[in-house]
């Protein structure tokens, strides 16, 4: 699959079974750039599970299912490259009819979950969405690591605004805080303890919208 592209198809007792006897497919996808994708996974049959890897098979990201079982969605900044798309049934030996789509979508999602894989650096324009009671304009990011990876995550900040960046475990404890050079570049370098999806959170000031430089290495 590449770009804006999509596909129908069945799953059934053909394909591939997970330890339980769930059904799955293997879908690969290659990004020709770093930008955001949009994964969507529809069935009317199945109770939908979907999530994307590394071609190593490391998880990048898990998708989040829609309001009924039949649906789920995932979206991931991701460097140029192939990845694989795992397209499965969360009940053992459901079969049935999907499609799954993939595109390039807007990068900048709020509080939403937007998946990051390291490798990019992309312009980022904060959007106007709160993500609590306490008025303010936050990005997140969920990026996965295992034990001794160490990320190095950036925000170069072009409205001068002195956002504060953080980031959190799995449980919602802070793990990292930035280190600020020239005021306007925070930087966190972390290495991760244990396997798990970490929450990259980019805070502005004084409630105002912000534009910045998102690298992830």
């Amino acid at each position: 699959m590449g770009a804006q592209t999509s596909i129908a198809s069945n799953l059934g007792a053909s394909d591939c079974r997970t330890s339980d006897g769930a059904y799955f497919k293997l879908v690969r996808v290659t990004q020709s750039s770093a930008f955001a994708a949009l994964i969507t996974l529809e069935s009317p049959g199945l109770d939908t599970y979907l999530q994307l890897q590394t071609i190593a098979g490391e998880p990048i990201a898990i998708g989040n299912q829609n309001n009924s079982n039949s649906g789920s969605s995932l979206k991931a900044i991701l460097p140029q490259g192939s990845y694989v798309i795992i397209v499965g049934s969360r009940l053992p030996g459901a079969s049935g009819q999907f499609s799954l789509g993939y595109s390039i979508t807007n990068p900048s999602d709020g509080c939403n979950d937007t998946y990051i894989a390291p490798g990019f650096a992309i312009d980022q324009y904060m959007s106007n969405k709160y993500c609590s009671a306490k008025p303010a304009w936050v990005d997140r990011y969920r990026i996965h690591l295992v034990p001794g990876r160490s990320v190095t995550l950036r925000v170069d900040d072009r409205s001068y605004n002195g956002p504060v960046a953080e980031l959190f475990d799995f449980a919602g404890k802070a793990v990292a805080f930035e280190e600020i050079q020239q005021y306007y570049t925070h930087t966190i370098t972390f290495t991760a303890p244990a396997d798990g999806f970490y929450t990259f959170q980019v805070t502005a000031a004084d409630k105002e919208l912000i534009e910045y430089l998102l690298t992830v290495k």
